[in-house]
Order: C-alpha cells, then structure tokens, then sequence
C-alpha cells in the first residue's frame, strides 16, 4: 500500500485504516521532518506511465521520491534503481 511505503522512508508518522468496503477511511498523522507534503499522481486510467530503471531519475535532486509498482512490489525510486527493476509510475512525493 502506498501509505506504508510512505511511512517506511519517514514522510508520514501514523497511518490508521477503519472501516470496510466503500465506508474504508485512512486517517494519516504527517510527521513533523516533512510538515508540507505534495504528492503528483503521474499515472492515470488513462494514461499509464511505465519507466524502466535506467529512466527512474531522482526527484527534486533526491529530496522527494516517486512510487513505483513493479512485480517485486510497490517500491520508492530508490529501491528500483537498487533492485534494478521498473514498472509503473504512480505518483512523487516532494
């Protein structure tokens, strides 16, 4: 899931899921290292984005990251340019 890739490199403190089905809510707690948060939607229904790992370039010179889903899981850039995989882009974080 997105959120637990986000808590995992420290940009949001707390992630907490109630509820089911349609009536699921995810409450989120920021952590106070990264106050403002902008997160990008890069994939669309539409229009997806596919990049491989050699095309995964850091985002904001490596202060912000991008989510990527590959066939290893949902992963930052980082950890697919270390694994060297790609898949689709889903969103950056700055």
């Amino acid at each position: 899931m997105l959120c637990n890739v986000l808590k995992e490199k420290g940009w949001i403190a707390e992630v907490e899921v109630r509820g089911e089905g349609k009536d699921k809510e995810i409450l989120v707690a920021f952590s106070p290292e990264h106050p403002r948060l902008t997160l990008t939607r890069i994939s669309t229904p539409g229009r997806r984005v596919y990049k491989s790992s050699k095309e995964l370039k850091p985002v904001l010179r490596g202060f912000g990251m991008a989510i990527v889903t590959t066939n290893q899981g949902i992963l930052c850039d980082r950890e697919a340019r270390e694994k060297n995989v790609g898949g689709e882009v889903l969103c950056t974080v700055s």
